[in-house]
């Protein structure tokens, strides 16, 4: 059996199992340790083939900080389900010290440095620390967290899972139904994959805004504005050829940005979703889609390139 075929059936096995078990090794490992610890066997008994691409080894090992990481994280699924179980008792403030708690272990083992201040409220300090040693925490640890925020209402907690491309099966839908615009905005950007019906919702969500939404969404447009402004004024600190050199990076920006992979551009995905809008939707779609026509109409540089 080839290299390729070895890789390619044990990438074929993890997928199968993603979803019928929890990983034994939610986190990613520290190699440098493991590595270091692999040799090859002391004594060969014939049965070794030196011809063999891939050849045996022994004394692989995880690491100590790993181990305890992992059993940290298994400790704290194990109790936050338990506390999930009596959810008339189990309030935002105690999850969030509970969590807290989880964060400060993680970073004390790990070795990052705690830079809270003791004026931080319960929520901003979950939040710091979440975004500090997200990257150490397993994928069903922080999948039961943003559960968890979504059930009590944290947006702040949310936000920084979202952002770190933390998803959870009906996370578009429970956000339709909480109306939370810029968290929505959020998962179009940063989630890696998002399901054909999560797509219509999105779609319908946007086209035809519920009543009273419009506010909501007018704050994520100002928070976009914001942010676009600081670039500018950021530019306009520069000198002149700067502001030429930024401008012609921009127009790369955003022809790369309309770089579509092939899975980005399923037609099949695409013909779904159009299938599931009204006629009112897909005149929305057909008014918003000529806007942006008339706004690249303005940027004749931004066109395909060679």
């Amino acid at each position: 059996m080839s290299l390729l075929e070895i890789i390619t059936r044990a990438a074929a096995a993890a997928a199968d199992s993603v979803n019928s078990e929890s990983s034994k090794y939610p986190i990613i490992l520290n190699a440098n340790s493991i590595l270091t610890d692999l040799k090859p066997p002391e004594k060969n008994d014939g049965t070794e083939d030196d011809t063999k691409l891939i050849k045996r080894v022994q004394g692989w090992k995880i690491s100590e900080t790993d181990t305890e990481i992992i059993d940290s994280g298994n400790k704290f699924i194990k109790n936050l389900n338990k506390k999930l179980k009596n959810p008339k008792s189990f309030d935002s403030n105690e999850f969030l010290g509970f969590l807290i708690s989880f964060l400060k272990k993680i970073c004390e083992k790990v070795g990052l440095v705690n830079n809270q201040s003791d004026n931080d409220s319960i929520t901003t300090s979950s939040c710091l620390l979440l975004e500090k040693c997200a990257s150490y925490i397993g994928k069903d640890a922080s999948s039961l967290i943003l559960e968890t925020s979504i059930r009590l209402e944290i947006w702040e907690v949310l936000k920084i899972l979202i952002e770190k491309r933390v998803v959870c099966k009906d996370l578009i839908e429970n956000l339709v139904k909480k109306r939370r615009s810029d968290l929505l905005c959020l998962c179009i950007k940063h989630a890696a994959d998002i399901q054909s019906s999560d797509l219509v919702s999105l779609f319908k969500y946007f086209l035809t805004p519920p009543k009273g939404l419009r506010d909501a969404m007018m704050n994520v447009r100002k928070d976009w504005e914001k942010q676009a402004n600081l670039a500018i004024d950021k530019i306009g600190e520069q000198q002149n050829h700067i502001k030429v050199l930024a401008k012609q990076a921009a127009i790369l920006l955003m022809i790369a940005h309309d770089g579509f992979t092939s899975s980005e551009l399923y037609q099949l995905t695409f013909s779904y979703c159009l299938s599931r809008l009204s006629g009112t939707e897909m005149l929305s779609l057909i008014k918003y889609l000529g806007k942006w026509l008339k706004k690249y109409e303005k940027f004749p540089q931004a066109a395909p390139c060679p």
